[in-house]
């Protein structure tokens, strides 16, 4: 577990093929396996973002409001 995160460059784009969006983040995975970090993926249909950024708001808010 890590227990402080570095910042780590994400890149968010359409996917060439497909009807998603894909969120990636470079290291952003400790493989303990093979002892380093990887890079994620996340793809996230398109019926589903409008449910994720919604999502996503409610978290802030309630983050900001502790």
């Amino acid at each position: 577990m890590t227990l402080i995160r570095k910042q780590n460059a994400v890149d968010i784009y359409a996917a060439h093929e497909g009807r998603f969006v894909v969120i990636h983040e470079e290291d952003g995975f400790y493989d303990p396996q093979n002892g380093e970090t990887v890079d994620v993926f996340i793809n996230i249909d398109v019926t589903h973002i409008d449910t994720v950024i919604e999502a996503l708001q409610a978290a802030k808010k309630e983050i900001l409001d502790r």
